[in-house]
């Protein structure tokens, strides 16, 4: 049964049986048809999860690009403090230093950004 009628329903003759039964078959047609129509547009678990998806890979790149943004401002200020190479400095201790912060800063940013998503992911799970 298709419900694309161009005007209201008949109106059945009152007294007679057929009318009724055919009434009913015809309320509970339209109630299946509402029904499946109603399951074709509840996407809603659909685009949660494509939003969770879509958060958690933005996420994902934020936390590299601060990370290497943070491992390379920390070697570009050590670098601009120091100034040029000068040969009659200790080189070892020079070369270790921004080498060091480089390392310390990386792992620090990695370990704040795996906190920052862990609580992101919880934080969208819940809802």
């Amino acid at each position: 049964m298709t419900t694309s009628s161009a005007g209201p329903p008949p109106t059945p003759a009152a007294g007679t049986a057929e009318t009724n039964e055919t009434s009913t078959e015809d309320v509970a047609a339209l109630r299946d048809e509402v029904t499946q129509l109603r399951a074709k547009l509840d996407n809603r678990g659909q685009r949660a999860f494509a939003l969770l998806a879509f958060r958690r890979v933005t996420a994902a790149v934020l936390i590299a690009v601060t990370a290497l943004a943070l491992v390379a401002s920390v070697i570009g200020l050590w670098g601009a403090v120091q100034g040029p190479f000068q040969p009659e400095w200790d080189d070892t201790w020079h070369e270790r230093v921004p080498v060091g912060l480089a390392y310390l800063t990386w792992a620090v940013s990695i370990v704040a950004g795996l906190i920052v998503a862990w609580r992101v992911s919880r934080h969208t799970q819940r809802n």
